[in-house]
């Protein structure tokens, strides 16, 4: 079966899942099983109630036909039987691909999303496609997924070794292949040992699907066709129908009585939401909204560790094509969330402050997230700090103060709460320092930053009253006064914004 390099990985033993190979008894049961399972679906055909209507289907009694309940069951296990499959079994997992991408199945999924709408309480998020729709949907992503997991990845029948003589690698015996272990997969393989990154590629690897094979209609949209930056009328539609796979397999397992057990809800939420930021990144953007609870967002050490390179090709984009687009800038602002990794912050910060795009931003109330999701715990990375404060002195925030945009709150919330709050025994003192001399030099020289330096020295204390907030107010003053450093001149901006405070 082998010539001299070897068995190929899926031909030894211990080779094709993390639990044993293909020649565990384990795994050879599951595969036949999965193909039972397939044999089952089709005698039991999904067929759409015409009478469909939207209750809260996590109450299966409510299920009159029982239509509801068997789709949910059908979906669930073919999820499920595609996670066992390897590239040995194509025909098996062309018959799931047939199963899960077929229009009444679409419908359904689309239901769900609406049924999830419902029970949230989201009543505009009502989405209603045409037949042609779901038509298109079907047409698009069963090519784009049989381009990605089903086509023979064909090698070149020519190698050059290292000493770039050509030579042909004869097969006429019929051994396989010998695997070369390049410096490039060890790499690879060792970096994404866990078998999360869509740098595994299914038939390279020979091990069974991925956990995120469903997400490969929008991450991999693109990806090693040409070198042209320009993506094609079908990638975008495959993106739009991408975006609703994925929204309507969340809704589904959301919905569903199995939730923790869902092939679904086992792949990592930083990977659904770098899809979706994907998705928006080449125009594709759709007004559908995701309740999520936010985990630690690692997308450079998840993703890829030049994740800082994707967020300027995205703010880029955010800047040439949205017009304040709200799905758009809502997504962009998640990338400056508290639970995102500072070097990605940072990355994403720098980039919308350079483009001038702070403004375009949404309001913290329209952001994923609760707002003190953004502001909690206070911010105390130095270089975040500092282009915070880069942002405010150069103008960038002039516009984002003035339409409430959640960059302005950033940067308003993180410098108050560091500055006035940093005790003087801190090793922070000096940075302090600099920070508040550099707003009050700022102030003194943009006379129209005059209110937005106001709301800095009273944000969160104007709603005290009386002498609790007299008090608060001097001592801020105490912190601008000491952090002058008997700089005469920012001394008497600080005696100057004080006059105008009391008066206000």
């Amino acid at each position: 079966m082998f010539g001299r390099g070897g068995p190929a990985p899926g031909i030894g033993v211990g080779w094709g899942s993390s639990g044993g190979g293909y020649w565990s008894a384990h795994v050879l049961l599951a595969q036949e099983d999965s193909k039972l399972i397939l044999d089952l679906v089709k005698i039991f055909p999904v067929e759409l109630d015409k009478n469909l209507v939207v209750v809260d289907i996590r109450h299966p009694e409510k299920d009159r036909s029982g239509n509801m309940t068997l789709a949910l069951q059908e979906i669930c296990s073919v999820l499920r039987v595609c996670l066992v499959l390897g590239p040995g079994d194509r025909a098996t997992f062309s018959k799931a691909l047939r199963f899960l991408l077929q229009v009444p199945i679409l419908k359904y999924l689309n239901f769900f999303i609406n049924n999830l709408c419902e029970v949230m309480g989201i009543k505009s998020s009502n989405l209603q496609y045409k037949e042609e729709e779901y038509v298109l949907f079907h047409e698009v992503l069963n090519s784009h997924f049989r381009s990605k997991w089903l086509d023979v990845k064909k090698k070149s029948a020519h190698k050059i070794d290292k000493n770039n003589d050509r030579h042909e690698v004869s097969r006429a015996n019929g051994a396989l292949e010998t695997i070369h272990e390049d410096r490039e997969t060890d790499e690879t393989s060792g970096k994404y040992s866990d078998g999360d990154s869509l740098l595994i590629e299914w038939s390279h690897q020979r091990l069974p699907l991925p956990t995120h094979w469903f997400l490969s209609a929008i991450p991999s949209i693109g990806v090693a066709k040409d070198s042209s930056m320009y993506l094609s009328n079908n990638d975008l539609d495959v993106a739009k129908g991408g975006l609703f796979l994925l929204l309507g397999l969340e809704a589904t397992f959301f919905l569903h009585p199995d939730l923790e057990e869902s092939p679904v809800s086992a792949v990592s939420l930083v990977w659904k939401l770098h899809a979706l930021s994907v998705a928006l990144s080449i125009q594709a953007s759709s007004a559908k909204d995701q309740v999520c609870s936010l985990e630690f967002l690692d997308f450079q050490t998840q993703v890829h560790e030049s994740y800082t390179t994707f967020i300027e090709n995205l703010i880029e984009q955010f800047g040439a094509i949205s017009y304040g687009d709200l799905v758009y800038g809502r997504q962009v602002a998640l990338y400056l969330h508290r639970s995102v990794e500072a070097v990605v912050r940072l990355a994403a910060w720098n980039a919308l402050s350079n483009a001038h795009l702070l403004e375009l931003l949404p309001p913290s109330t329209k952001c994923f997230d609760e707002a003190e999701g953004y502001l909690e715990p206070v911010e105390d990375n130095e270089k975040i700090l500092e282009a915070y404060c880069k942002s405010w002195t150069s103008g960038g925030l002039d516009r984002a103060a003035t339409r409430g945009s959640i960059s302005f709150l950033l940067a308003l919330h993180h410098l108050c709460c560091f500055i006035f709050n940093t005790r003087s025994s801190s090793g922070k003192l000096s940075l302090r320092n600099k920070l508040a001399k550099s707003l009050l030099r700022s102030y003194s020289q943009k006379q129209h930053q005059e209110g937005m330096f106001l709301s800095f020295l009273k944000y969160r204390i104007v709603e005290s009253e009386g002498l609790v907030k007299r008090v608060e107010l001097g001592r801020r003053f105490e912190v601008l006064k000491e952090a002058c450093e008997e700089n005469s001149l920012l001394l008497a901006q600080v005696e100057k914004i004080k006059a105008h405070a009391l008066v206000s």
